[in-house]
């Protein structure tokens, strides 16, 4: 009586519990057990890596991806590790279609890198929304503490620029003999023979085209204010015996004060839209851009350069006792050690927080997606997966379809979808 009531309780459960996730689960189980399985050889165009036990996908009517197989077996696949093979084997459970020759499995692999791991844990939405609280939680911090560590920070910032400027002085004065032989290998090398040079045959005309018309223009006008007479009598006068007078100089300081400084002035815009179109046209010249690209190269490759420029920054930057000492009492002050201390509080919270949402927590266990991760790149699972696609008429339309012994395989590197290996009541 007492199996007899078991025995019947067990029947009668799925109507019972319909709900129930044990009892569908002990209902999979049964029809797992029951079904009819087939075996179908697969035949790849080339030896492709997989292993004894890579599921098998179909895409259902409701777009789900549902399991209706594995591989079984191969010439050089096993339980173990994964080998390179052109033939295996698959086993189609009972709730796959019915497998024919217009079936094929196209094989999809993850990526084997850290950028899958990094899009996995961090997909671009959750990424977005990591970066909107790391700004607010800074922004909070700023707020609070911005009216009292700002003219601090100023006040340490031109205390360090002084001492940089009085260091830096000082640090080229004392390798003044060493910048003076690069300059005069330079003198020789570079500004003799390939600056002067330059000057003369490109900038030189350049300069000299732009500049002649508003300079005659110029010229003319102060031209017109000169007196012929006033300057010779002068200069003949200063040229008698016994005058001792300097009448000819007092008339040029005059003539250039009242006379010719006048007319320049009156031609600023003139002079600086001049100097904007020369610039502008030696920036263009062919010759020039070379000369210049040419330069920087040699000074870029030039090691007794580089290697004066990092000692030089090294002792100014680094081994500086007199900027360390500045940085010392800024980070000394209530205000900055009070900041950085609600700040590494309330940003260590925040990574926390937002370590439990990527990783997981021990109360509730680790996220579907570092499972995810885990199950890959620890245990070596879930890194193939098949999917079984038909290519043939409607399937409604045959009558009677005829089991196949073997169907193709194929390599896609590109694909939509990813089955959903962790399960998990977690969502995604």
């Amino acid at each position: 009586m007492f199996w007899g009531s078991i025995l019947l309780l067990v029947l009668l459960s799925p109507s019972l519990f319909p709900g129930n996730d044990w009892i569908l689960s002990l209902k999979g189980v049964s029809g797992y057990l029951q079904s009819n399985r087939q075996h179908v050889a697969v035949q790849f165009p080339y030896p492709l890596y997989i292993k004894k036990g890579d599921p098998i996908y179909w895409i259902t009517e409701e777009n789900e991806m549902q399991r209706v197989g594995q591989i079984s077996v191969g010439e050089n696949a096993n339980t173990i590790t994964w080998a390179a093979t052109d033939a295996t084997e698959a086993v189609f459970f009972g709730d796959a279609p019915m497998i024919t020759e217009d079936y094929f499995l196209v094989l999809h692999e993850t990526p084997p890198s850290f950028e899958w791991a990094f899009d996995k844990l961090l997909p671009p939405a959750k990424r977005a929304e990591i970066i909107v609280e790391l700004k607010e939680t800074f922004q909070q911090i700023q707020f609070r503490h911005g009216e009292h560590v700002i003219p601090v920070v100023y006040e340490t910032m031109r205390e360090a620029v002084s001492v940089l400027q009085e260091d830096l002085r000082k640090a080229f004065l004392d390798r003044r003999e060493a910048i003076a032989k690069i300059a005069a290998r330079y003198q020789d090398g570079f500004v003799e023979k390939q600056l002067f040079p330059l000057i003369k045959n490109e900038i030189f005309p350049i300069v000299e085209s732009r500049a002649k018309p508003v300079l005659n223009s110029v010229g003319n006008k102060i031209w017109q204010r000169a007196s012929l007479w006033r300057f010779g009598w002068r200069l003949a006068y200063d040229n008698l015996p016994l005058t001792g007078s300097n009448l000819l100089q007092q008339e040029w300081s005059r003539f250039v004060a009242n006379e010719a400084m006048p007319v320049i002035e009156s031609y600023s815009d003139e002079f600086y839209q001049l100097s904007k179109d020369i610039l502008q046209e030696i920036a263009g010249n062919s010759e020039v851009k070379q000369a210049g690209k040419d330069a920087m190269k040699q000074l870029l490759d030039d090691r007794e350069i580089l290697d004066l420029l990092s000692a030089t920054l090294r002792e100014v930057l680094v081994d500086n006792d007199r900027l360390k000492v500045v940085v010392k009492k800024s980070l000394e002050n209530a205000e900055i050690q009070s900041m950085i201390t609600e700040a590494s509080d309330r940003f260590e919270d925040k990574l926390r927080e937002i370590g439990d949402r990527i990783f997981g927590t021990f109360e509730d266990g680790i996220t579907r997606e570092f499972a995810g991760v885990l199950r890959k790149e620890i245990l070596r699972r879930d890194q193939r997966w098949f999917v079984l696609k038909y290519r043939g008429p409607s399937r409604g339309g045959l009558q009677s379809p005829i089991p196949a012994q073997k169907i193709e395989g194929v390599f896609e590197d590109v694909y939509d979808r990813r089955p959903d290996f962790v399960r998990s009541r977690q969502l995604p």
